[in-house]
């Protein structure tokens, strides 16, 4: 069914379109003359009303929604979506498939899919992907899984610190981070003793329930020295749009930092170190003493 456009008494181009496909859903796009932009039109009631929708193409291979202005002065921003309120993409699917982004350089092989961005319904997963290859998997509990860490070594001790809100931070042991240095009192160390060492099986889901452990109790430690126990200060839950709400809660003790426990050992150890070397020196003195009264015994009774 042909549309036919004709002319008005303004001298515009009207568009006409039958009452046959007025009723469904009619789009086109019209270059504005000048080669500089175009516009595109829909439909916008039954009455078959047109209304434009804010998409521009500069004649740049730049395609901007809501705008006119391209997002990246300096970048090649090929699309850009503005809006005066939440601007977002949705890309829907109706069965367990992949919705998917990719970045190429190319147009076959490896290249046509070097970066990508995969969501899988199947398992509520994101996945994430360089050089064509899976690099970091964000799963539906929130745990993240990269493959590659693993595989990389190094002999430096962790320094990484997770909080019970899931903010990673690193930690840090410079002068330029503390302040009020002391040094540790001895009844800090000596309390250290009074903690209970125990063997157990973990309950946690990632364990082998089978394997045992060594370790300490962190409510027990918590007693003796609140400072070596990793506390749970926050409670986090989600919006009704999915968004962390964080929630202070009643510190309670969940883990110990076990790094922690070197400068307490640390004291003990300097400690019974200068004992035994006092020790050492009243036992030389006492070793010269007693040869001292054999070499006399010896001269008396050979005398």
């Amino acid at each position: 069914m042909a549309l036919r456009l004709k002319g008005s008494a303004s001298g515009s181009v009207e568009l006409d379109v039958p009452a046959a496909v007025s009723g469904g859903d009619v789009s086109l796009t019209l270059p504005n003359g000048t080669g500089s932009a175009n516009q595109f039109l829909k439909n916008g009631s039954a009455a078959g009303t047109l209304e434009y929708s804010s998409i521009v193409e500069d004649g740049s291979g730049r395609l901007m929604l809501g705008t006119t202005t391209e997002g990246a002065a300096n970048e090649a921003d090929n699309l850009t979506i503005a809006g005066t309120g939440d601007v977002g993409i949705t890309l829907r699917t109706t069965n367990s498939a992949f919705n998917r982004i990719y970045f190429s350089d190319g147009t076959s092989g490896a290249s046509e899919y070097a970066g990508y961005l995969l969501y899988k319904h199947a398992d509520n997963a994101m996945i994430f992907g360089t050089n064509a290859t899976e690099r970091m998997r964000l799963r539906s509990d929130g745990r993240m899984l990269v493959p590659g860490v693993y595989a990389e070594t190094t002999g430096g001790s962790a320094n990484v610190n997770v909080q019970s809100d899931g903010l990673m931070q690193r930690s840090v042991s410079s002068i330029k981070y503390k302040k009020d240095v002391e040094t540790l009192q001895d009844s800090y160390a000596d309390a250290l003793l009074n903690v209970r060492p125990v063997w157990y099986k973990s309950k946690c889901t990632s364990d082998n329930p089978d394997w045992g452990h060594w370790g300490f109790i962190a409510e027990e430690l918590a007693e003796i020295d609140p400072r070596l126990v990793i506390w749970k200060t926050a409670e986090l839950s989600y919006d009704e749009q999915g968004v962390p709400v964080k929630t202070a809660c009643e510190p309670e003790a969940e883990g110990v930092q076990y790094d922690r426990f070197v400068p307490h050992l640390l004291n003990l150890i300097k400690r019974q170190q200068t004992a035994i070397e006092t020790l050492e020196t009243q036992n030389t003195a006492q070793q010269i003493q007693i040869d001292d009264l054999l070499a006399r015994v010896t001269t008396l009774e050979a005398s």
